[in-house]
């Protein structure tokens, strides 16, 4: 529920809101700033929550349709071409690791994942997630292809798992997104 990577001043929910958090871990929900933790099963407990909110009546909101490709320079691709063009070649079915934190607005607005499963990324800002989950979850997905798309800053904190899946053959496509910068210090940067 808290997946808050640097400090930002203010309340964690909006004047009015309450939340009640379900979590299988204790420690979780002992760590809990606010709001109520109930500590149970997550997938009996959402379906209890299901079968007891009545049906709204309403349809669907229509998925956005993407912003405009931003203009190229000629010499580098924009994240949002880059993640079409990633969209466009996926297998229907495939399987998301996603560590590129500083174009996660546009992946979400671009990728269209199907599936349950389809979609890994690290809670609170940690590091060097991405390439080593990615070798993880296409061990554990054999049918399905998993896609890593992991930022060049990222990947410096789990590069060995390149070394991994290439000696053992593990099947992963990895992407690394070159901005050539360390974009999460960047951005620490501009809030001193």
């Amino acid at each position: 529920v808290f997946r808050y990577h640097q400090y930002e001043p203010g309340d964690y929910l909006p004047a009015g809101a309450s939340l009640v958090q379900i979590t299988c871990d204790p420690g979780e929900a002992a760590r809990a700033p606010m709001g109520r933790a109930i500590v149970a099963s997550i997938g009996p407990a959402l379906q209890s929550l299901a079968r007891a909110v009545p049906a709204s009546g309403r349809t669907a909101a229509p998925r956005p349709v993407p912003r405009a490709l931003p203009r190229e320079d000629g010499e580098r691709i924009s994240p949002e071409a880059l993640f079409d063009a990633i969209n466009a070649a996926a297998p229907e079915d495939a399987i998301y690791v996603n560590e590129t934190t500083s174009t996660v607005g546009a992946f979400w607005e671009r990728i269209q994942m199907r599936h349950p499963g389809s979609y890994y990324f690290p809670a609170s800002g940690g590091l060097g997630f991405g390439l080593p989950a990615a070798v993880g979850a296409q061990l554990a997905e054999e049918r399905r292809r998993v896609i890593a798309v992991v930022g060049d800053g990222s990947a410096n904190y789990g590069i060995t798992a390149l070394w991994t899946a290439a000696q053992y053959r593990i099947p992963v496509v990895f992407v690394i997104l070159n901005n050539g910068t360390y974009g999460a210090l960047r951005g620490f940067a501009a809030k001193l």
